[in-house]
C-alpha cells in the first residue's frame, strides 16, 4: 500500500497526540491510585497528592510532549523506510503488529535512556517493571493509532 509524505506526517502527528494524551491519563491514574492505596496522610488535606496533578499534568505534558516530539522527528525517517518495506504486504494485521513492536521498542528505549540520564541502575528499571510495561504499551498503542489513522486517511 503506497503512501504519501503527507500521510506519513499525519500519522506522526496523530501518534504524538495519542502518546501525550495516554501519558497524561497514565500519570493521573498512577497519582490517584497511589493516593488511594496510601490512604489519608496528615498535612495533605482531603485529596492528598492528587491535588498535585494541577502542577504535575502541565509539567508532564510539556516534558513528555517535547521528548515525544523529538523522538517522532528523529524516528520519522525510520518509519518511512519501514513503511516502504511494508508496501508489498497486503495483510494490515502484519502492519499493525510490526508498528506495535516498533512502538514498544521505542518505549523500552525511552525507559533505558531515562535510567542512564537519571544515573539510576538497570536494576532500578527492573524494579519498576510496571512503569516500563505501561510506557511500552502507551508507545505501542500510540504508534499503531497513528499508523491506523494514516491508513484510514489514505484509503479515502
Amino acid at each position: 500500500m503506497a503512501f504519501t509524505r503527507r500521510e506519513l506526517w499525519h500519522g506522526a502527528w496523530v501518534a504524538w497526540l495519542a502518546f501525550v494524551t495516554l501519558m497524561l491519563f497514565a500519570v493521573a491514574m498512577a497519582t490517584i491510585v497511589g493516593d488511594l492505596i496510601a490512604g489519608p496522610r496528615p498535612g495533605w488535606g482531603t485529596f492528598g497528592q492528587t491535588s498535585l496533578l494541577v502542577i504535575a499534568l502541565p509539567v508532564a505534558a510539556a516534558i513528555g510532549g517535547v521528548v515525544a516530539g523529538l523522538a517522532a522527528l528523529l524516528l520519522l525517517p525510520v518509519v518511512a523506510v519501514l513503511a516502504r518495506r511494508l508496501e508489498s504486504i497486503a495483510d494490515l494485521r502484519i502492519h499493525a503488529a510490526i508498528y506495535a513492536t516498533f512502538g514498544a521498542a521505542i518505549g523500552l528505549a525511552a525507559c533505558a535512556v531515562f535510567v542512564v540520564a537519571s544515573g539510576a541502575s538497570f536494576i532500578d528499571l527492573l524494579g519498576a517493571w510496571w512503569f516500563v510495561g505501561v510506557t511500552m504499551a502507551i508507545c505501542a498503542a500510540s504508534v499503531v493509532f497513528g499508523w491506523w489513522r494514516a491508513v484510514r486517511r489514505a484509503r479515502r
